[in-house]
């Protein structure tokens, strides 16, 4: 019996996929446990092994295609199988509701009572453009339609074209925007799995979360002068510290001395954390990610230094493992490498605070004597869940996060 290949679940979060590669051709030979497929998920790229040996048949999604957890994408048919004893599903159905056909007939069996195929794509473009996906002829793999083909028939006859639909609250219809734009040169770009993911989950968190922001300035003139004397020392070692490893040490430190606000929300309940795993924001293609330093109380800053360029360089290739970027209770965004001031961040569910980072500041401060010298210093913003970090609270994590990098010994301790 041939053997349905399906988009996987990856990630307990995972309700879609986008399609990257096939490593195999239509009727290619595949071998079990080989590579077969790779996937994009919002967070990581991976590869997908083949679920049995023999060949591939009747693919029904390609490269970009963004996929639902379950469909059906191809079928893998054993040696001398004739193609055709299984039913292809149409994008988006989940393999549990795929039927099959006993193996058999050599004549390829066409879906009983199926609706029109079309790639997540095809149907996407359609429903932004109007047009009506039975009237368009597919030139896919099994008739199925494509982005091509929904393209040539926006340019045919208005046979294929049907009314727009209406906006449904809360958010407008797919491709209602367009409108006011149609006439203007654009290029529009679907949607792949992260940028959807960071769009439902900071909607949520900013309509859920009943935010509030405290701001702070922190002298960071000595932080400065230590990490230039404590870098020329590890020269040597190739050891090269960063605000940022700074920043991280300090902010852990704080959550292990206030440990009401080392906290996530949980719901019904509120889940106080032992330790200080930090989530640290990198900007990667496409979107961002948070992958998390645990521990990070405990460990020096030259191995918080190599742990956080280790998984800034391995998310930026979407190549960290699924611990790696889940969890922690506190995240740390940083800007100030872009030349920005302050900004205020939104806080990563179900984490409780967020602190954004602005960039290194100068101006001229009057001494005793008289005379002018320069002072640098940083902006903070801690964005804070209320219902579970009240104002106090907030401020007194803000204070000790001050206090420790205004005096940057009291991290080599």
């Amino acid at each position: 019996m041939p053997v349905e290949v399906i988009m996987p679940k990856v990630d307990m979060d995972m309700t879609h996929g986008t399609l990257a590669v096939w490593h195999v051709a239509e009727g290619g030979a595949v071998k079990q446990g080989a590579p077969l497929f790779d996937i994009e998920t919002d967070k990581a790229a991976m590869e997908v092994e083949a679920p049995a040996t023999g060949r591939l048949f009747q693919i029904g999604a390609g490269k970009g295609d963004l996929v639902a957890v379950g469909t059906v994408i191809a079928w893998i048919y054993a040696e001398g199988e004739v193609p055709g004893a299984a039913v292809a599903a149409p994008m988006g159905v989940p393999a549990a509701a795929t039927p099959t056909a006993p193996p058999a007939p050599p004549p390829v069996v066409a879906a009983p009572a199926q609706k029109v195929r079309a790639t997540p794509l095809a149907r996407r473009i359609a429903a932004e453009h109007g047009v009506d996906l039975g009237a368009v002829t597919g030139t896919g793999p099994n008739g199925r339609i494509q982005k091509d083909d929904v393209e040539a028939a926006r340019q045919s006859p208005a046979s294929a074209l049907q009314p727009a639909l209406p906006a449904t609250p809360p958010g407008p219809a797919p491709g209602s925007a367009l409108g006011p734009y149609a006439n203007r040169p654009h290029t529009p770009l679907a949607l792949d799995s992260m940028r959807r993911t960071i769009a439902a989950r900071l909607t949520e968190a900013k309509a859920t979360i009943p935010h509030f922001y405290l701001r702070g300035e922190v002298r960071v003139d000595e932080l400065l002068a230590v990490r230039t004397r404590m870098n020329s020392a590890h020269a040597a070692r190739d050891i090269k510290l960063s605000l940022t490893d700074y920043i991280v040490k300090a902010v852990a430190l704080s959550l292990i001395a206030v440990p009401e606000a080392n906290a996530v929300w949980g719901g019904d309940h509120i889940l106080r954390m032992g330790v200080a795993d930090i989530a640290l924001a990198v900007a990667i293609d496409g979107g961002l990610i948070t992958p998390v330093i645990r521990d990070a109380e405990t460990k020096g800053l030259a191995a918080l230094s190599a742990e956080i360029k280790d998984l800034a360089a391995r998310a930026r290739t979407r190549k960290l493992a699924k611990a790696e970027f889940q969890g922690g209770s506190f995240t740390i965004s940083n800007l100030g490498m872009y030349g920005v001031d302050s900004f205020d961040a939104i806080i990563n569910p179900p984490q409780a605070a967020i602190l954004a980072v602005g960039s290194t500041l100068v101006r001229p401060v009057f001494t005793p004597e008289g005379t002018v010298v320069p002072e640098h210093y940083l902006k903070l913003t801690l964005s804070v869940d209320h219902r579970v970090i009240d104002g106090a609270l907030a401020a007194r994590l803000l204070q000790a996060i001050t206090m420790h990098l205004e005096n940057p010994y009291s991290l080599l301790a």
